[in-house]
């Protein structure tokens, strides 16, 4: 995946500022405003970096340093409620598997 395809696979989920699929109980107000946080940032950087003509020059920029920390908070959050597993069905996510 280049960094394009990462900038649109995020915005599949995230439009006009917010999460997309609103309202969603499945994802908490704090969950919510963490992706939305991220997703200003992605935002930023798009616009930032459009004029890019090679993922080098994403690299040197700095721009995924800049992610990281708003990211790992944002998955932090998340996987603090667990992860659903894959191979079968769970009436509530696997926390212990997964800590940060």
């Amino acid at each position: 995946m280049n960094y394009n395809e990462f900038f649109e696979g995020f915005y599949d989920q995230w439009h006009g500022g917010h999460l997309a699929v609103k309202p969603n109980s499945a994802i908490t107000e704090e969950e919510e405003r963490a992706v939305d946080s991220l997703g200003l940032m992605l935002e930023s950087i798009t616009k930032e970096t459009s004029h890019f003509r090679s993922e080098a020059e994403y690299v040197q920029s700095g721009c995924a340093e800049r992610i990281k920390p708003v990211a790992q908070k944002a998955l932090k959050l998340f996987l603090s409620r667990g992860r659903f597993r894959e191979d079968l069905e769970e009436p509530s996510p696997t926390i212990d598997k997964f800590k940060l």
